[in-house]
């Protein structure tokens, strides 16, 4: 769990679910500012990314041929 805000891990219904679950269920909390270790900001990259790319492309594809033809005129490999 992250400490990003109070809800993720001081909220009544977390505490009791953790309460519930102590025989089964080990809290872990992640380090402060961490968030290389949160899978979650990986996808909001991503998502990020994507719709920054569709603001001016009308497909993924379409962005991926651009940058394929950009590589073929200079003459790159990308892998």
């Amino acid at each position: 769990m992250d400490k990003a805000s109070p809800p993720h891990y001081k909220s009544k219904n977390v505490l009791k679910y953790l309460e519930e679950k102590k025989d089964s269920l080990i809290p872990v909390y992640l380090p402060t500012a961490s968030p290389e270790f949160m899978v979650m900001e990986e996808i909001w990259n991503i998502a990020k990314r994507d719709l920054f790319i569709l603001k001016y492309y009308q497909s993924f594809t379409d962005f991926k041929n651009k940058i394929s033809d950009i590589s073929e005129q200079k003459d790159l490999i990308l892998i």
